[in-house]
């Protein structure tokens, strides 16, 4: 995740020019910890949870990835603001984007175990 995080703020403020000042640096700061907040959660999640019923488990685990998230984020905005961008809409509409990618990855990855390119037994190259 924090490879990721670095990857993203490297984007952020070289291809997208992000102002480089105090708060913009928090944010990325604030981002990476929630980040870091959410995947803690969903690994919680998917190791209490039994693994049957596996949609069940992945809405649960993304449920609480996105509430750990959010809840990271909504915690520094009495200092770093923005508490204008929590409005249920806004909400609403980053956890349908979250679904759509977890469902998106969960796709991709049943296409690639279908296709099954690293089977036992069979050489890859030669």
């Amino acid at each position: 995740m924090t490879a990721a995080w670095l990857v993203n703020q490297a984007i952020g403020f070289g291809a997208h020019h992000y102002p480089i000042d105090a708060n913009t640096i928090l944010w990325g700061f604030a981002i990476g910890a929630g980040a870091l907040a959410a995947t803690a959660a969903s690994v919680a999640a998917l190791s209490t949870l039994p693994l049957k019923g596996t949609r069940l488990v992945l809405a649960a685990a993304i449920v609480c990835a996105y509430c750990a998230y959010e809840v990271a984020l909504f915690a520094v905005t009495p200092f770093l603001g923005g508490a204008g961008a929590f409005t249920l809409a806004i909400i609403a509409r980053l956890a349908f984007l979250n679904v759509v990618w977890l469902i998106g990855l969960v796709a991709a990855c049943e296409i690639v175990r279908l296709i099954d390119p690293f089977r036992t037994g069979r050489a890859v190259s030669t």
